[in-house]
């Protein structure tokens, strides 16, 4: 029985060990602030190891994208960082970016062949990125914790 309870331990510690949601790459760690902290706090909520790991690297994206999350896994993202573009502008990506792992982990955001599906509702590819309502959404939640 002692060894159970020891292996029982060991388990949960193993669990806490890993279970780190933001794992940015050492040239991005310092776009890890006390604001994306705050936001990390804000949307992922309950048991560490329930929460998407999301890798932080930077990426060679086009010059007029700053950034981008993919899902690469079942609760496992990778945000892209464009290294082009200033530490101010960076990190506000970096916590836009996370408001949509946050959006497609909860399942308010999906996409399939067709487009985008947000809130259950299918937006074509074509639709305008500054009416896109999981990037307006995603702009408000950074901006209600950068007030």
């Amino acid at each position: 029985m002692r060894y159970l309870n020891l292996l029982i331990i060991f388990l949960f510690i193993t669990l806490d060990a890993q279970s780190q949601v933001l794992r940015p790459s050492s040239d991005v760690s310092h776009y890890i602030t006390n604001s994306t902290q705050q936001l990390n706090s804000k949307l992922f909520k309950g048991p560490e190891f329930q929460q998407p790991i999301v890798y932080i690297e930077f990426s060679p994206l086009h010059i007029q994208v700053a950034g981008l999350t993919r899902e690469i896994g079942p609760s496992i993202f990778i945000i892209d960082l464009n290294p082009a573009y200033d530490f101010n502008t960076l990190e506000w990506v970096l916590m836009h970016e996370l408001v949509h792992v946050y959006q497609i982990s909860s399942g308010i955001l999906d996409k399939n062949i067709d487009g985008f599906i947000w809130k259950g509702l299918q937006y074509p590819y074509s639709t305008p990125y500054k009416t896109r309502p999981w990037e307006l959404h995603a702009e408000a939640m950074v901006r209600e914790i950068c007030k």
